[in-house]
């Protein structure tokens, strides 16, 4: 989780940066389970960030950068109200949140209000509150994965269209083409936009192969908790596939 918070914080940046202190609320349906946690740490050492080529709303991972370990916090008790039932997390001895906590079942039909809130801790991460909107169940239309696979020309844009989205936005993640291919690109974009294309001129730039992909729906916020900015998020996966690109 936090290196998906660096990544969006890095991308751009060149040389070592200080690696943030910041944490995450976060609640996720796979499709069977609800899955929630919670992470917070402080400042860490010097990092040397990922480097990352753009393509609008697309990017791909041409440099992995150094790993880090930052102290980790709590902020008490953490909870999640306003779905169909309340969620409670609290930290253990050893200052960790449990790690996917599941309830069978979406927690949310789409359109309410979540409040993710945390008691705070004089130690660590003091109190925070804040709230975001659950996204709507959408569905993928385009491309459809016959068995799974789809195959993906390489001179052409790809595209992808769905329904149902309001707020939030749609992220695509895929790693490969293997064995050559980058080992991320991501892209994120407008739920509510119903379609989406990634550009010829990223698409040209792969090598023939696979890649596995995967579409999640996600809604998110940042609410600050004195020094610290917490991403609260709710997401919900698609779909998952493979593209073979030619």
């Amino acid at each position: 989780m936090r290196a998906a918070v660096y990544a969006w914080l890095a991308i751009g940046c060149g040389g070592p940066v200080a690696s943030p202190a910041g944490g995450s609320v976060i609640l996720s349906f796979d499709g069977h389970t609800t899955f929630s946690w919670a992470t917070f740490w402080d400042d860490g050492p010097e990092v040397t960030p990922d480097s990352w080529a753009d393509f609008g709303p697309c990017h791909v991972l041409t440099a992995s950068g150094s790993a880090t370990s930052n102290p980790i916090l709590t902020a008490g008790t953490v909870t999640i109200t306003g779905g169909m039932q309340p969620v409670t997390l609290m930290p253990g001895n050893n200052g960790y949140y449990p790690f996917g906590q599941g309830t069978i079942g979406r927690l949310w039909n789409g359109g309410e209000v979540l409040t993710m809130s945390a008691t705070g801790d004089p130690k660590g991460v003091p109190a925070f509150s804040g709230t975001v909107v659950a996204p709507t169940h959408i569905t993928l239309v385009a491309p459809v994965f016959t068995n799974g696979n789809v195959d993906v020309p390489r001179d052409q844009p790809f595209h992808l269209a769905w329904t149902g989205g309001t707020v939030g936005t749609i992220w695509f993640n895929m790693s490969g083409p293997i064995p050559d291919g980058p080992s991320d690109t991501y892209c994120e974009f407008p739920a509510a936009a119903g379609e989406a294309t990634i550009s010829q001129d990223l698409i040209g730039q792969l090598p023939a192969g696979w890649a596995s992909v995967h579409v999640a729906q996600v809604n998110r916020a940042i609410v600050p908790a004195g020094r610290f900015p917490i991403e609260l998020r709710v997401a919900e996966s698609v779909t998952d596939g493979v593209l073979n690109f030619r």
